[in-house]
């Protein structure tokens, strides 16, 4: 339930923090302590992939950044033992957010969140234990609801049917 919580708090943060913005959103800095280490390079030597690797270990990787050839943040998140947890943006090429997915121990777990290019907002739903569930909306470039999609609240009950 706590890491629901966490989860769900990082995934508000995130949500508040870009909506407030009318140009180009920046990535949110909660990236861990460790050893970061260059995994990819661009042709040009630009960076394209990095991880934070926890102090005192080789592989144990905790956070990712994945860049794009201007050097612009693709998308980022963390890991924990492997998996990935937490909130995970990926931005368009201009900055602005374009999907924003929450995991625990490596599934779709809590708010997810898609923005047209414009930066209106395209889909907006809630996974449970790596299934959609709840109330599912879609969106129109132009900000208007085009479709709603009910689903179970849970996985469980969509077993049961």
């Amino acid at each position: 339930m706590k890491r629901k919580f966490i989860a769900f708090a990082a995934a508000l943060a995130f949500v508040a923090a870009t909506s407030c913005s009318t140009s180009e959103s920046q990535p949110v800095e909660t990236k861990p302590k460790g050893t970061e280490k260059v995994l990819e390079s661009f042709p040009g030597g630009q960076v394209k992939n990095v991880v934070i690797i926890k102090e005192g270990t080789e592989n144990d990787i905790l956070y990712q950044t994945i860049y794009y050839e201007d050097g612009k943040v693709h998308m980022q998140g963390g890991f924990n033992t492997g998996k990935r947890v937490g909130a995970w943006e990926t931005f368009h090429k201009d900055g602005k957010p374009w999907s924003l997915n929450t995991y625990t121990d490596g599934n779709f777990d809590g708010p997810y969140k898609a923005w047209h290019e414009n930066g209106q907002i395209r889909i907006d739903g809630n996974y449970s234990m790596g299934k959609r569930v709840g109330v599912w909306n879609y969106y129109a470039e132009d900000g208007t609801l085009t479709r709603t999609e009910t689903l179970p609240a849970s996985p469980a009950a969509a077993q049961s049917k």
